[in-house]
């Protein structure tokens, strides 16, 4: 995507850019994507999209989970394993209810939600735009705190502990995503200074058998973790039940599946991050940087890279080449922003 020839600086493109150039450049300059998202990435925006769903009033938890399940249905139909993916809605299905019941007395007032940008780009030191870079993204929302003061709003999954003095929270504090995302809010008029964060973390309970005495048990109670069983208990945990368990599991634990906090940035550090965004900016106009690859990236925490295979046998597709099989080639490389209603383009 494109503003008078300008190319769309994203927070998402800074982490892929800064992952790995070669990355960067497939994703963004040839416009590949794998033509299947990974669990872990299907899982992330399923629940995202639920909760948002929540939020905005869509509808009661039962209505949101409908909606969910109504749109796994083509990514069902197309598995190679339909019973893994049914387990798949069921943990998001189980995200959604246990998040519905953790906050449902600590509601939110958003003031703005799903709130695109698309701004000039400047130079730290001159104040002057760019002329082939702006800066875009897309927030989840704008709410306002108990004192009265606005903050950016954030949904993160993830499969680490959530604790508020967790690694995962400590990342939080140095972040570039809160910097970029602060740094438009206050462009577009909101004095906001912090953004307050959902983190959920995912089950790590899989669905199991069921042992024999658990089934005796079932069958006596007619309840299986409170869910009512049609018929003998199988041996195997169903989708439902699986849901059953985990939810069992957040309601003793609610603590380790969600946490809500605040990060806040100083006028210093937004300063500190506009510094680094137009070095990036610069890194990006090297020609000699633009494919340079990142080997210590190919197999990560965040699991393997979708261009291993491409990479590992020699290829790197240019802009006009067709998609290579497993890929497609989006028609725009941030389709998040392909949203004309509440877009900020000054």
């Amino acid at each position: 995507m494109k503003h008078g020839g300008r190319t769309h600086i994203t927070h998402s493109r800074l982490v892929t850019l800064n992952t790995c150039r070669r990355k960067a450049h497939l994703s963004y300059m040839v416009g590949l994507r794998a033509d299947r998202d990974a669990p872990a990435l299907r899982i992330g925006t399923a629940v995202h999209f639920s909760i948002e769903l929540w939020h905005s009033g869509h509808g009661s938890v039962d209505d949101v989970c409908r909606e969910v399940v109504e749109s796994y249905a083509v990514e069902i139909a197309k598995a190679r394993d339909p019973e893994a993916m049914h387990h798949e809605v069921a943990k998001v299905l189980a995200l959604l209810r246990g998040y519905c019941w953790r906050w449902q007395n600590a509601p939110l007032e958003f003031v703005e939600t799903e709130l695109a940008f698309d701004l000039p780009l400047r130079n730290p030191k001159t104040g002057a735009s760019s002329r082939l870079h702006r800066v875009a993204g897309k927030i989840d929302g704008i709410v306002r705190l108990e004192d009265g003061t606005f903050a950016l709003h954030e949904i993160k999954t993830t499969s680490d502990a959530v604790d508020l003095g967790s690694d995962y929270w400590r990342r939080l504090r140095i972040d570039g995503q809160v910097s970029h995302y602060m740094i438009a809010a206050r462009e577009m008029g909101f004095d906001i200074n912090a953004v307050l964060y959902d983190v959920i973390r995912k089950p790590t309970i899989k669905p199991k058998a069921i042992s024999k005495a658990a089934r005796k048990q079932a069958d006596e109670d007619g309840h299986y973790f409170n869910t009512p069983i049609d018929g003998p208990c199988p041996d195997r945990e169903t989708s439902d039940l699986y849901v059953a368990r985990v939810l069992d599991d957040i309601g003793e634990n609610p603590d380790k599946y969600y946490t809500r906090g605040v990060v806040h940035r100083t006028d210093g550090e937004l300063d500190e991050y506009r510094a680094e965004l137009w070095q990036s900016h610069k890194l990006m106009l090297d020609p000699t940087l633009s494919r340079t690859r990142n080997t210590a990236a190919c197999l990560s925490h965040y699991g393997r890279c979708p261009f291993f295979d491409l990479c590992t046998t020699g290829q790197c597709p240019e802009p006009g080449d067709a998609a290579p099989e497993g890929f497609v080639k989006l028609d725009s490389v941030h389709p998040e922003l392909d949203t004309p209603e509440g877009v900020a383009t000054p």
